[in-house]
């Protein structure tokens, strides 16, 4: 196999489980907010799919009230949030099945046409997963707003077709 492809294809692969991990690996036991910062924006509203050649991955939002998503990934189902802090668009997303009922912590991003659906986890290293008060947590978002550092990698969901 040529070693550029079998890179690209571990790449992808290793991407791909970094995404899946994502949302199963709830790790804090705070939301950013204990509130909700805007209400439930309807264009996040559906089914979306993961853009990987290497697996299929589809994940359903639904609105649960006027301010609480529930999402459907995998073989879970999640709580979401808008977060939002220091003008970074984020959301708290707990898993509800799980007796620990941990939270993950996703910065996202939606394209002008509605279509595809651009998410990524807050890193851990810079929030750290001890942080046990939504208060401090804010103030480390803020604190590490312009820190590159402060995400992972980002994951790319398109909408599917009605």
């Amino acid at each position: 196999m040529n070693p550029r492809l079998h890179t690209l294809k571990r790449a992808l692969f290793s991407a791909v489980v970094l995404c899946t991990l994502a949302l199963s690996a709830c790790d804090y036991d705070v939301p950013i907010t204990t509130n909700p910062t805007r209400r439930v924006d309807e264009r996040l509203l559906g089914n979306w799919t993961l853009v990987s050649p290497m697996k299929s991955e589809h994940m359903k939002i639904r609105q649960f009230d006027d301010s609480n998503y529930v999402i459907a990934y995998q073989d879970g189902l999640y709580r979401a949030h808008h977060s939002d802090v220091a003008d970074l668009p984020l959301v708290s997303v707990q898993e509800i099945e799980d007796q620990l009922r941990k939270f993950v912590y996703f910065a996202w991003q939606l394209s002008d046409d509605g279509n595809r659906l651009t998410i990524k986890t807050i890193r851990a290293t810079v929030i750290p997963k001890e942080t046990r008060d939504s208060a401090t947590v804010v103030k480390l978002i803020e604190t590490n707003r312009a820190n590159p550092q402060l995400f992972e990698e980002s994951y790319a969901y398109t909408r599917d077709p009605k």
